[in-house]
């Protein structure tokens, strides 16, 4: 148990077997895996600017594509127009 938290219960003039109690408790609830720690709110960190880079990385990949089938599109054309 804390000790500092166990004196801070008491300091609110709660009986010692009661502060104990309510100590066990709230240990026993911040135990478990569900809680986040840094490293695990970093890593989501990390991957949401990882999905922003790749999403900005399709967005400049469709716009040179675009630019490439418009030239090509244009140079069939010229093509096609020369041989005639």
């Amino acid at each position: 148990m804390h000790t500092k938290s166990l004196e801070i219960l008491e300091k609110a003039q709660l009986p010692p077997g009661q502060a104990r109690a309510i100590l066990q408790v709230m240990e026993t609830e911040f135990a478990t895996e569900a809680l986040a720690t840094k490293a695990d709110l970093l890593a989501v960190r990390a991957e949401m600017a990882t999905k922003a880079d790749l999403a900005e990385l399709k967005a400049e990949l469709m716009k040179w594509m675009f630019l490439f089938w418009v030239g090509q599109m244009g140079a069939t054309l010229a093509i096609v127009k020369y041989l005639k």
